[in-house]
């Protein structure tokens, strides 16, 4: 379980979505991407008192989707797998892998995924 789901999931255990009526999965993002920006503030802070950027790190990102019918605990093989191509490709084992579930598509993945359904649809029929 990410974070993301874990938030939504304690939101609604104490049912902190009532008082502005917002269904917990929402609120839950929200909070998320609250948490990215103070991030990218905090970063921008140091940057500013020490005159330097924080080295940015290169990340590799990989959406599935859509997941259906995976079992509980395949997350694991499919980052192992991952790990085991990154290595074969690159020589070197990647200081870090992270995997979860909840992950979202940006507009722009999401436009070509709905295009990509459109015209599968129009060739082979619904």
């Amino acid at each position: 379980m990410d974070f993301r789901k874990a938030l939504e999931m304690l939101i609604n255990a104490y049912c902190q979505e009532n008082g502005s009526n917002t269904p917990d999965f929402i609120l839950a993002s929200y909070l998320t991407n609250c948490l990215m920006a103070y991030d990218t503030a905090v970063n921008a802070r140091e940057k500013w008192h020490s005159g330097k950027a924080l080295a940015p790190l290169k990340i590799w990102t990989c959406k599935i989707g859509e997941v259906v019918d995976v079992p509980h605990g395949a997350d694991g093989p499919m980052r192992d797998a991952v790990e085991r191509a990154y290595m074969e490709i690159t020589g070197k084992r990647p200081e870090f892998c992270f995997s979860g579930w909840g992950g979202e598509l940006t507009q722009v993945e999401r436009d070509v995924v709905n295009d990509q359904v459109q015209n599968v649809i129009s060739i082979h029929g619904p």
